[in-house]
């Protein structure tokens, strides 16, 4: 029989670990910069509150996305996501993308 090199996916090289460090990394800098947003805001616009309540919204979503993104690195890295935590996991992930796409919708 012959030995099939089963690459699926579009970067089939690459370690999962780093797309799971670009992706908190992509969750920490719109952090910092809805963060300068906030403060920028607040000091041009003192009485605006409708533009600090969508502010502060969008802070949570990403803070909430960036610990789902943690979660899911640990559970990841100590292998329990397909022994233990699998629909966990799985429905996390599921969450995460959900916040993700109506962030930027």
């Amino acid at each position: 029989m012959k030995n099939e090199n089963n690459n699926q996916g579009c970067c089939p090289s690459v370690h999962a670990k780093i797309f799971e460090i670009i992706l908190i990394i992509g969750f920490i800098l719109p952090i910092i910069l809805l963060i300068i947003n906030l403060v920028i805001t607040l000091w041009c616009f003192k009485c605006s509150y409708s533009l600090f309540i969508i502010e502060i919204g969008l802070l949570v979503l990403n803070f909430i996305c960036f610990i789902i993104s943690i979660i899911l690195r640990c559970w990841r890295s100590d292998g329990s996501v397909l022994k233990e935590n699998f629909s966990s996991s799985n429905s996390a992930a599921i969450f995460n993308i959900v916040l993700v796409s109506h962030i930027f919708h």
